[in-house]
C-alpha cells in the first residue's frame, strides 16, 4: 500500500476537486473558439441593420454565461463526488475497525457552525487505511498520526474543489493551520470549506441531530456534506433551500452538497 521513510504513499480511491487545470483550459479554449467563430460570421458594421448588431453584441456574451454556467456545474459535481467518496471511506473505516470509530474521527475538529470537519487527522486516518487519495508522506522515527505530514491541496484535511485548488497553489511553507483563514474566491475561507460529516456512534443504523446529523436522523453509518460554492452552510438545520447571515453575509443552502438523499432522513 505504500512506502516508508519519506516516500509518497498511494491509496485506492479517489478523491474529486483534481482536475481544474483541466477544466480551466476547456473553458478558456471554448471561449477562444466563441470569439473566432463570431469573428468568421461578422459583417462589415456599416451593412448592419440595429438589429443585426444588437444580435451580434449579445451573442457572445450569451456564449461565455454558458461557458460560466457549465463550470458551475462542473464544480458541483466533483463536489459530489468529493462527498461521496469521503462518505464511503469512513463507511469502509468503520467496517475495518471492527464496528468502532478511531479517536481522530470521534474527536474531529469542531466547526463554528457546530458541525464536525474532515480535519487533518481525519485525513491522515483516512489515508493511512488506504481509503482516500491524499497528497501526504510518512516519515520514519515517528508514530501514530505525527508521522504522516500532508502536502499540497490536502494540508487543512479533506476540503471541497473550490478550496483545493487555493490550497493546492498557496504558499508551499506554510502548514494547514495557517492557511484556514485564506480567502476562497466564490466565497467563505478555507475553513468553511473543508467537508463536514457525522457518523452512527451509538450503532443503532442511524446518524441523528445529537451525533451531528444537521436536519433530520439519517439511516446511515456515515454522512457528509459541503458548503457549495459560496462557502456558507446557511440553517441546512430547517430549510435546504434557505438562506442565512452568517458574519455579515447572506449564504444559501441551495448549493449545498450532501451525500445523501432526502429518503434517508426519518424524523
Amino acid at each position: 500500500m505504500g512506502t516508508e521513510n519519506g516516500e509518497t504513499i498511494n491509496s485506492s480511491l479517489s478523491k474529486a476537486g483534481r482536475s481544474h487545470t483541466v477544466l480551466i483550459a476547456i473553458t478558456a479554449s471554448a471561449f477562444t473558439l466563441v470569439t473566432t467563430l463570431a469573428a468568421v460570421g461578422e459583417k462589415p458594421s456599416q451593412s448592419l441593420s440595429s438589429e443585426e448588431r444588437a444580435e451580434d453584441a449579445a451573442t457572445p456574451t450569451f456564449s461565455l454565461l454558458s461557458i460560466m454556467n457549465f463550470r458551475q456545474k462542473a464544480m458541483r459535481a466533483k463536489a459530489l463526488e468529493a462527498v461521496s467518496n469521503a462518505r464511503t471511506a469512513l463507511e469502509i473505516l468503520f467496517l475495518r475497525k471492527d464496528g468502532t470509530w478511531p479517536q481522530a474521527i470521534i474527536n474531529a475538529r469542531t466547526h463554528e457552525s457546530g458541525y464536525h470537519v474532515m480535519d487533518e487527522n481525519v485525513a491522515k486516518e483516512l489515508f493511512r487505511n488506504g481509503l482516500l487519495n491524499v497528497d501526504c508522506k510518512k516519515t520514519s522515527g515517528q508514530e501514530g498520526l505525527d508521522a504522516y505530514t500532508l502536502r499540497g491541496g490536502d494540508r487543512c484535511g479533506i476540503a471541497d474543489p473550490w478550496a483545493y485548488d487555493v490550497l493546492r497553489k498557496a504558499d508551499p511553507r506554510l502548514d494547514g493551520h495557517a492557511l484556514l483563514s485564506i480567502k476562497v474566491p466564490s466565497g467563505g475561507t478555507v475553513q468553511d470549506h473543508l467537508i463536514y460529516f457525522a457518523v452512527d456512534q451509538n450503532h443503532d443504523g442511524f446518524v441523528e441531530r445529537s451525533e451531528g446529523a444537521p436536519r433530520n436522523q439519517v439511516r446511515a453509518q456515515a454522512i457528509t456534506w459541503c458548503a457549495g460554492a459560496d462557502g456558507g452552510l446557511g440553517d441546512c438545520s430547517t430549510d435546504r433551500r434557505g438562506k442565512a447571515m452568517v458574519n455579515g453575509r447572506t449564504v444559501s443552502n441551495s448549493d449545498n452538497v450532501y451525500s445523501w438523499q432526502r429518503g434517508q432522513e426519518e424524523r
